[in-house]
């Protein structure tokens, strides 16, 4: 008898093995490789949206800190007279806010300055029956817009009703807040964003018994 061997068709055992190993690594190679260039586009791409998205945000809750400016009173313990809060200089301005961080309801006295070495500043403190300043100048501010240049100004009307900004506004000499404050505001070179102008009217400007020095 002729025993008949017949050729079996198909790959062995180790040849399915060694192929399904190979693509296992060239498959963790191509992932590996893509995850890379979707990370480092993801980086380039969503970093500038991020940072404009916080600026924003920084400059709603400024805006709306000044929107909410209030003429808050307190006594001069040397003179014994009453005044109307409200600091403001070309590089800072210090204010009361019926606004608080933290969406309380109470009073809040305000910082926004400028520090030509880091950048634009915000303090804030409660608001008391008292002059803020010292309670200020004692807190921690917030780098909030680091590297940028701040310039203030303070609107009001001249002799014949023709609006005019100040650089600066002291609510001792005139007892009311100025109409508007104007901010302006440069990034660092190196940042290439644009120049940033923010007019932020001042709804609350008069106190209730207190009548301006001037009318401003």
């Amino acid at each position: 008898m002729r025993i008949r061997k017949e050729n079996a068709d198909g790959f062995t055992l180790i040849e399915i093995m060694i192929a399904m190993t190979l693509s296992v690594i060239l498959l963790a190679i191509v992932t590996a490789g893509t995850r890379a260039v979707v990370d480092e586009w993801q980086e380039r791409s969503t970093a500038p949206f991020e940072e404009r998205v916080d600026t924003g945000l920084i400059l709603l809750q400024i805006e709306q800190a000044l929107l909410g400016a209030y003429p808050h009173s307190y006594i001069d313990q040397d003179t014994l007279e009453q005044n109307v809060f409200f600091v403001g200089t070309e590089e800072s301005v210090t204010w009361v806010s019926s606004v608080s961080p933290q969406a309380r309801q109470q009073l809040t006295a305000w910082e926004l300055s400028v520090d030509e070495r880091d950048g634009v500043i915000l303090k804030s403190v409660p608001a008391f029956a008292d002059n803020p300043v010292g309670r200020l100048d004692e807190s921690t501010g917030t780098l909030v817009l680091p590297g940028y240049d701040l310039t203030l100004s303070y609107l009001t009307l001249d002799q014949v009703e023709r609006p005019d900004w100040l650089e600066e506004w002291d609510g001792v000499e005139y007892q009311i807040l100025p109409m508007a404050v104007r901010l302006q505001l440069t990034p660092p070179d190196e940042s290439g964003a644009s120049d940033i102008e923010l007019v932020v009217p001042v709804l609350n400007r008069q106190h209730e018994t207190i009548q301006p020095v001037e009318q401003l």
